[in-house]
């Protein structure tokens, strides 16, 4: 469900009558404004006054922005109002970059706006060494991928013939 928008004048009724002691919650019920945008809405203009109220242009949070919030929301119990007062951005928005940051899918945080870098972008380098270590540590990791699935193999063949030896009565042997 898209997120529904309000105008500069009524968000500057709402900040002038919750400044003036009305709660956040009975203008949540007049004007259908979440009580948590209402106190986001406050502060932007405390901070930057009307200006702070007008539609933001999107911006690029750099991957560590995205990950430092993660981190305060998931390991320190930041709330998700005081992290997006402190960065400026919307609580939901930090909801998801906590839950993809659980995730381990950094990727995922990467802004994806000038199209997706692909990965053998990120890791090569000018250093022709380099990208030769690469290759070859590329190479390793298949290699040892195909152990790994043929060690698979061979312990559930070994697991299948002990339990029909386990069967006729016999003992398997140690070797």
């Amino acid at each position: 469900m898209p997120k529904k928008t309000h105008s500069l004048e009524e968000k500057l009724i709402v900040v002038r009558r919750y400044l003036s002691g009305e709660s956040a919650t009975s203008l949540e019920h007049e004007y259908g404004i979440d009580h948590h945008d209402i106190i986001m809405y406050v502060n932007r203009y405390v901070r930057h006054g009307e200006e702070g109220l007008k539609p933001q242009v999107s911006k690029v949070t750099p991957l560590e922005v995205k990950i430092q919030a993660s981190r305060e929301y998931l390991e320190h119990c930041v709330s998700l109002s005081e992290l997006a007062d402190k960065y400026e951005v919307d609580r939901r928005t930090i909801r998801i970059w906590a839950q993809t940051y659980e995730k381990n899918d950094l990727e995922a945080l990467r802004d994806k706006r000038n199209g997706p870098r692909p990965i053998k972008h990120i890791y090569m380098s000018k250093d022709k060494t380099a990208n030769e270590t690469i290759k070859e540590l590329q190479e390793k990791v298949k290699d040892l991928e195909a152990e790994n699935a043929l060690l698979k193999k061979v312990k559930a063949l070994v697991e299948k013939r002990e339990a029909q030896l386990r069967e006729t009565g016999s003992k398997p042997s140690k070797n």
